[in-house]
């Protein structure tokens, strides 16, 4: 009985480091973008971790396939100088690209390519984050694709 309790103990604790190590530097990122040059894109960097997190360099790009490198064309990317700005823990960090760091990224625009960011930050770690186009899960598909159906149903019925 102590082996079982014994190897059931480990178990949890590798579980535990397991988790802890993949939440350690969690980053999302969303993108809104606007067609008016004045009002501009933003692009918010999400700290999902209870740490403060230090951004040292971005760099936003276009690129095609799995590999990144392939096809890659810069947008916006930050200066060496002063691009180091802290994330607090559970907080946003918003860049707005407006004026002469505005880029469409319209569909004909991308011809393809997804629209990427990567995230360097202190620690000599770095995180890349596809931002359009917008991954949807199969869940979210299934219903949205059900709502329409339903909804063409409603319409249908509502015609005769």
């Amino acid at each position: 009985m102590a082996v079982v309790g014994f190897v059931l103990s480990i178990f949890l604790f590798c579980i535990k480091v397991y988790e802890m190590w993949r939440a350690r530097y969690q980053l999302a990122a969303d993108f809104a973008w606007s067609s008016d040059m004045a009002a501009g894109n933003l692009l918010h960097i999400h700290n999902l971790t209870g740490r403060q997190i230090v951004v040292t360099y971005w760099d936003v790009f276009f690129a095609h396939g799995p590999w990144l490198e392939r096809g890659k064309e810069t947008k916006v990317s930050a200066d060496w100088d002063n691009a180091v700005c802290p994330i607090p823990a559970y907080s946003t960090l918003t860049l707005t690209f407006n004026n002469f760091e505005y880029f469409n990224a319209d569909d004909r625009v991308r011809n393809g390519r997804k629209l990427y960011v990567t995230v360097h930050a202190a620690g000599k770690w770095r995180r890349t984050i596809r931002l359009l186009p917008y991954r949807t899960s199969l869940v979210e598909a299934i219903f949205s694709r059900l709502r329409l159906f339903l909804s063409r149903d409603k319409d249908d019925a509502a015609s005769l």
